[in-house]
């Protein structure tokens, strides 16, 4: 299960949409929000390791958000 508010907040810091980060992990937007729910399959390692990058994530901050 992953901390969807943390990741929803480094999104928009970011400068993000969920819209631009479905496009940047080759997703439907649709499909994203189901990951985040938990009511589709989980986030592949591919789609962590792209998020991490694309967000500029620290180590500590991909912990807490993908293995909470």
């Amino acid at each position: 299960m992953i901390n969807k508010n943390l990741l929803m907040n480094m999104i928009w810091e970011r400068g993000f949409t969920t819209e631009q980060i479905a496009e940047k992990l080759k997703l439907e937007q649709d499909i994203l929000f189901k990951k985040l729910e938990g009511s589709e399959d989980c986030f592949t390692i591919k789609e962590v390791q792209a998020m991490v990058r694309i967000l500029e994530m620290e180590g500590t901050d991909a912990v807490k958000i993908f293995f909470a």
